[in-house]
């Protein structure tokens, strides 16, 4: 699929593109209570991840790149990342507090 090899180079090759989303991705963390459960959809270069683990929010990430969720697992190793689409989301209804897209 085309899409997944655009998500691929964005999150992968120019990690550097999402360097300008920490301002918006702490106000929307902020927006959250500590302990909620809360499912990221597109992880980018896991700038929502790092701030929402700072937060004690409790963060899944789902995102279409197998590559990314590897580097996201590797780098904060909570095994909440899963690769996939949103319009499948592999969890039950009404599992989280919010969703950040």
């Amino acid at each position: 699929m085309n899409q997944d090899k655009i998500w691929d180079y964005y999150q992968n090759e120019s990690m550097e593109s999402f360097d300008g989303s920490y301002s918006r991705l702490n106000f929307i963390a902020k927006k959250f209570k500590k302990e909620n459960r809360v499912l990221n959809i597109g992880v980018g270069a896991g700038i929502f991840e790092k701030i929402a683990k700072k937060e004690g929010i409790d963060v899944y990430s789902l995102d279409p790149s197998e590559k990314a969720i590897q580097r996201l697992e590797s780098l904060l190793g909570s095994g909440k990342a899963k690769a996939g689409y949103s319009q499948n989301i592999p969890y039950e209804d009404s599992y989280f507090d919010g969703v950040v897209m």
